[in-house]
């Protein structure tokens, strides 16, 4: 029989239940994974791909580079084959890399401008002058007539290299002209009598005289840088 007035006691509680313990995975480690090495694998691989491709590529450049300066070189040895003959006529190398034109007639110049100038060193002078005046017209006409712009046309040379050779070759043709007309003002000034006249002309001659050396110097010194640029220049060593 139930007992009234009693109710059942609520002081008896349920515990909760803990979380249920998770697995956790033993992490591998770094040097044994898999993905790692393929990764590295990878890498290794497209450096390698990268450094033959530049490595390709320069050895084509370089390929390409000696094909040119080879061409280059037979283009200048063709070129200094024409004008050293001409050279020879007029002057004579000068070490390490310099050219004396026509000294005979630079040195002519001073001689007879002097006041104390007699009769033998004008007959010498003129001399002196008639040769270097016909030497000097035969001189730029050959120099004019060698086919430069023939030889570097469209062969991919750089541009410092054709205007090495073209400027070589006007200069040392417009030098040969100025040499001439100073050598011809020389024989001009010897026919005067008038000593006043005389010196006229001749200060006249040394003064173009100076012109032509000038633009030789300049075109000489293209001509070199051409021969430096295709490797085959070659010093000229001490004379005498």
């Amino acid at each position: 029989m139930a007992i009234k007035g009693k109710s059942k006691s609520r002081g008896t509680r349920t515990v909760a239940r803990g979380p249920k313990p998770a697995y956790v995975p033993v992490r591998t480690p770094l040097l044994r994974r898999r993905g790692l090495w393929i990764s590295v694998a990878t890498v290794a691989v497209c450096a390698l791909v990268v450094a033959l491709g530049v490595g390709l590529i320069q050895q084509r450049e370089d390929a390409q580079e000696r094909e040119r300066t080879d061409r280059m070189a037979t283009a200048v040895n063709q070129y200094r084959g024409q004008i050293d003959p001409v050279l020879a006529t007029v002057g004579q190398p000068q070490p390490p890399a310099g050219f004396d034109a026509f000294p005979a007639l630079g040195a002519t110049l001073p001689v007879i401008s002097a006041d104390d100038a007699d009769e033998a060193a004008f007959d010498q002078a003129e001399t002196v002058a008639k040769d270097s005046a016909s030497s000097a017209r035969s001189a730029a006409n050959s120099i004019e007539d060698v086919p430069v712009a023939d030889s570097i046309r469209d062969r991919g040379f750089s541009r410092e290299f054709v205007v090495y050779m073209l400027d070589s070759q006007s200069e040392l043709a417009r030098a040969m002209k100025l040499y001439e007309q100073a050598a011809q003002l020389v024989t001009l000034a010897i026919g005067f009598d008038d000593p006043s006249e005389r010196q006229d002309l001749l200060s006249s001659a040394d003064d173009l005289f100076a012109v032509a050396e000038d633009a030789f110097a300049r075109g000489y010194a293209d001509y070199v840088e051409a021969q430096a640029a295709a490797g085959v220049f070659e010093p000229v060593g001490p004379t005498g």
